[in-house]
Formats: C-alpha cells, sequence, structure tokens
C-alpha cells in the first residue's frame, strides 16, 4: 500500500511539474519584447535584402519565429501588422 502512494505522489508531482512548464512556456509575450522583435526583424530583413514586397511578410514571420524560440505565444497576423504600423519602422499603409 505504502508503495502504491508513493507511486501516486511521484505521479501526481510529476503532472505537476510538466503542466506549471506548460504554462509558463505559452506565456503571452508583452508589447515591449513584441516591438524589440520587429526592431530586430526589420534590421535582418536589410541584412539579409529582402524585397520591399516581401518585407512584411518577412517580419511578421521573423516576429513569431523569434517569440516561439523565447517559449511566447504566436500573434495573429493582424496584430503584428498593427504593432509593426505602431513602431513606424516600416513603411506600410495597407496589409499587402
Amino acid at each position: 500500500m505504502n508503495n502504491k502512494c508513493n507511486q501516486i505522489f511521484v505521479f501526481l508531482l510529476l503532472f505537476a511539474v510538466t503542466n506549471a512548464k506548460s504554462i509558463e512556456l505559452n506565456q503571452d509575450a508583452d508589447s515591449e519584447l513584441v516591438n524589440e522583435l520587429i526592431q530586430l526583424c526589420t534590421e535582418d530583413s536589410k541584412e539579409d535584402k529582402v524585397k520591399q514586397t516581401e518585407l512584411l511578410n518577412y517580419v511578421v514571420e521573423c516576429v513569431n519565429d523569434e517569440l516561439r524560440l523565447e517559449g511566447k505565444q504566436v500573434r495573429k497576423q493582424k496584430d503584428l501588422l498593427e504593432a509593426i504600423k505602431k513602431s513606424g519602422l516600416l513603411d506600410i499603409t495597407a496589409p499587402k
């Protein structure tokens, strides 16, 4: 009986730790981080010589890739487009 209780305890402990880590990895990024990533990705686009017609998609994909790497939730395209417009780093008038 005692061994069975120990097994249940270990299982519950592992479940709790795994669940807590999962919650931690899916936290939403704050707007400051998103703005920093927009700036980083904009600079990367210049280094990678991204065409103007592909620039917006490049930055959106780049920001979401970086968010994934940091264990944060990715942003919807429309939310990132709005953040990019507010940042003023890219000259965009309408999503392409």
